[in-house]
Parts: C-alpha cells; sequence; structure tokens
C-alpha cells in the first residue's frame, strides 16, 4: 500500500516496479544463508511487501497506460476475463498438478546437480539445507536476471520515445 501511494504521488510507476524487484530478490536470498526459522521469517516480511508493492504499482501502472480513460472499466474487465477464463477453461486440479509435479521435478534435480543427493529421505540433514539454500539461490538469480532484463527493455524503450 505504501508503494502505491508514493507512486501515485511522485508519478513514477516504474521506479516502483523496479524497487519492488529488488526487494523481492532481497527477501528471496536471504534463504540463501538462513540458519535459522528466524531469518525464513525475515525473508517473508521482504518478500510479502516486495510483492505488495508490486501489485499495488503495477495495477497503477497498468491504469495510467490506458488508451481511454473514459473506457478504464471496461478494459479492466477485459484484462481479468481474459485473465479467468484460461483458469476457468482447465480444470484447477489439473494444473495445481502440473505445478506440483513441475515445482517437484526442478527441486529433484537442483538436489541431484548440486548436492548428489538422490532420495531426501536418506539424505543427511545437511544435505536438504544446503539443497534447499541452492534452490533459493537459483530463484533469487532468476529473480536478478528478469529484474535487469525488465530494467533495460525499460531503459531501450525510453531512448525509442525519445530517440
Amino acid at each position: 500500500m505504501i508503494g502505491g501511494i508514493l507512486s501515485d504521488k511522485f508519478r513514477k510507476q516504474k521506479l516502483f516496479i523496479i524497487i519492488s524487484g529488488i526487494i523481492l530478490v532481497i527477501g528471496v536470498s536471504i534463504n540463501i544463508f538462513a540458519p535459522s526459522v528466524i531469518y525464513i521469517m525475515i525473508s517473508a516480511i521482504f518478500y510479502g511487501f516486495g510483492y505488495g508493492m508490486f501489485l499495488a504499482v503495477d495495477t497503477a501502472l497498468i491504469a495510467r497506460i490506458l488508451p481511454n480513460e473514459k473506457d478504464a472499466a471496461k478494459d479492466f474487465g477485459i484484462m481479468n476475463i481474459a485473465n479467468t477464463i484460461p483458469q476457468s477453461i482447465v480444470s484447477f486440479n489439473l494444473s495445481r498438478s502440473i505445478g506440483q509435479t513441475t515445482g517437484a521435478a526442478v527441486i529433484g534435480a537442483i538436489f541431484y546437480l548440486f548436492n548428489k543427493t538422490k532420495a531426501m529421505d536418506s539424505s543427511s540433514p545437511e544435505n536438504i539445507t544446503a539443497g534447499i539454500h541452492n534452490t533459493f539461490l537459483i530463484a533469487a538469480l532468476i529473480m536478478a536476471c528478469g529484474l535487469i532484463i525488465g530494467v533495460i527493455a525499460l531503459s531501450l524503450k525510453k531512448e525509442q520515445v525519445n530517440g
């Protein structure tokens, strides 16, 4: 909410989108080195704050770039329909199962590649902890790459508009 209020005040949504991305990367990165549960809670606070800022500012940015202010309600309605129709067509259970299967496969691959762990149930706690830390490391790197690509795309678009 704070990010949305500040972005409205300064009319700088892109800046706050970037700031929220940085906060999200920090939140995930804390888990890379988390020696105890308290650090995971701190990570969740960062992640929640960053994601909340992103959602508030992203909606404000969408509202600002709509082609016609008078059609804003219609445009948001179309956007909502475009988001919900795919979820309605594909069964909730099917999409959830695919996500869980894919997520488990990716995590299993990370455990195997980085720790040579074949089964979590027979692995040492140190290997499981290292696997979790490596999983968050890869997540932080992917998020940071996405943030960098977004910043580059924004700067290229700005150059095209100004140039």
